[in-house]
């Protein structure tokens, strides 16, 4: 018995997969089975002994909580064999007995299983049990049959399980109408659907309090996509990169979605080519994200973050990291006419590419953008987009700076004399100020904005007698109150 067998027998029962067994119900029976089940898998290897495997699913059956897919329903496992039937025949009958779904290291091919009660499905890990779509596949795996308001599907879970779309399936978990109400996703490997639409995980309508961790979702169309009515959901800890289009897609600009965390996470465009943004945001109330890594590959079309016009969106973004490349130089892209943007971030690391800014597109007053903290000025902060101090205080949409190198000609008592200064972003009926680091007593200078996106300086010698001011450098600014 090699040591690949032994390490696969381990793997079979990990802590994340006792504890999921443990939170299915209070049977100490549940968690003695797996225990002896992974026992097995560890002593005998995977093939071996399965006249003692049959023997402990045989007996598994009557009151201890576990059905063994193989051992049971004749599940063969071995990539060639359609298992369908076997599969839904142990997910019915571990759905009306309250059972654990247990399924041992093989590849099962399916044409698609469908759960429309609670159940919770284990396998040995994302690389040794494999559910394979065949050709034609809607969705290897379904969570409820569309039905409104059903009664009694909360609380899936699926752990340690791969799910291969093999290229053609729509959907690796497809998550009806209200079936994915407190469902858990744990440990899953998750990739190669490229059919129509080609989606790792995709919620059709009503999804509240999902929990995704540890999860791997890659070389699909779109990754992941929770639309219309997704509620308090997280994604934790996981990988969602190299997929051809999004790698993650929240709202579609029809339905609010609220409450969606993405914590320590990669959502990261590594395929050349791909050609949308990694994260994708149309109408959510509430998008929090911590700790998420983004940097789009050479040959990547989209930004880290896009959010395109639609419903109101709020997003908070603390300690992302988001870089652009030279095909989208930008990390941050937001919509040029939207005033449903609200978007606040937290000591980012953000890059665009070469001398590019990290966000496209700010200017203007549809835009609401906080940053509290950059990458090298952890101190500071700067609103672009609209703040308002005080009670009864106008609110204050932009401040343009600009500088030039200028060497005034000598004044005579009472002259005057006027430059002036390009300051993008100015416009006329704006309060502007300027500065002069070589400025005498005598001298005393007023500005103006002259016309769009400029600055008008005077210079005015108001002493009794000639003053010709040394070279120096003009700062002038200009703030915006509506």
């Amino acid at each position: 018995m090699d040591e690949d067998t032994r390490a696969a027998g381990r793997r079979a029962l990990t802590p994340s997969a006792r504890r999921l067994i443990m939170r299915f119900g209070d049977r100490r029976a549940v968690v003695s089975i797996a225990c002896i089940l992974g026992l097995v898998l560890t002593l005998f290897g995977t093939a071996a002994d399965s006249h003692a495997t049959a023997r402990l699913a045989q007996s598994a059956s009557v009151g201890n909580g576990i059905i063994d897919v193989k051992a049971q329903f004749a599940a063969v496992g071995d990539g060639v064999t359609d298992d369908t039937v076997a599969l839904q025949g142990a997910i019915d009958a571990a759905t009306q007995a309250n059972q654990v779904l247990m399924l041992p290291p093989g590849t099962y091919l399916t044409s698609g299983i469908t759960i429309t009660r609670p159940i919770t499905i284990i396998g040995a890990s994302p690389t040794l049990t494999t559910l394979r779509a065949v050709p034609g596949t809607k969705a290897v795996l379904t969570l409820g049959d569309g039905t409104v308001l059903p009664s009694g599907m909360e609380g899936f879970t699926i752990a340690n399980i791969g799910i291969d779309g093999a290229g053609t399936a729509g959907y690796g978990i497809w998550i009806r109408q209200y079936g994915g109400i407190r469902a858990r996703f744990e440990h899953l490997l998750i990739q190669n659907c490229l059919g129509d639409p080609g989606i790792g995980i995709g919620n059709e309508d009503h999804a509240y309090s999902m929990l995704m961790s540890d999860l791997t979702v890659k070389n699909n169309r779109i990754g992941l996509r929770l639309v219309r009515r997704v509620q308090e959901s997280k994604i934790i800890g996981s990988q969602i990169y190299g997929n051809i289009e999004h790698q993650v897609v929240i709202g579609d600009g029809q339905t609010q979605v609220t409450k969606v965390s993405i914590v320590a996470s990669q959502v990261e465009p590594t395929t050349n080519g791909a050609s949308g943004a990694a994260l994708l945001v149309n109408g959510v109330s509430n998008l929090y994200l911590s700790s998420v890594y983004s940097e789009a590959k050479t040959g990547a079309t989209g930004p880290a973050l896009e959010i395109v016009p639609g419903m109101t969106s709020y997003i908070v973004a603390d300690g992302v990291h988001m870089v652009g490349n030279q095909v989208a130089p930008y990390a941050i892209r937001l919509p040029a006419d939207n005033t449903n943007v609200n978007l606040t971030l937290v000591n980012p690391i953000m890059n665009g590419y070469l001398n590019n800014p990290p966000v496209e597109n700010l200017s203007g007053p549809t835009k609401r953008v906080v940053w509290i903290g950059t990458q090298n000025q952890p101190a500071m902060m700067s609103v672009r987009g609209g703040l308002v101090v005080g009670e009864n205080g106008g609110r204050l949409w932009g401040n343009y700076v600009g500088t030039v190198e200028y060497d005034p000609p000598a004044l005579a008592p009472g002259a005057t004399v006027t430059t002036t200064v390009a300051v993008p972003g100015a416009m006329k009926g704006d309060m502007a100020l300027a500065g002069f680091s070589a400025i005498r007593d005598g001298v005393y200078l007023s500005a103006v904005v002259s016309s769009k996106d400029t600055i008008t300086v005077l210079f005015e010698n108001k002493s009794a007698q000639t003053i010709d001011l040394p070279s120096g450098t003009l700062k002038v600014s200009t703030w915006n109150y509506q």
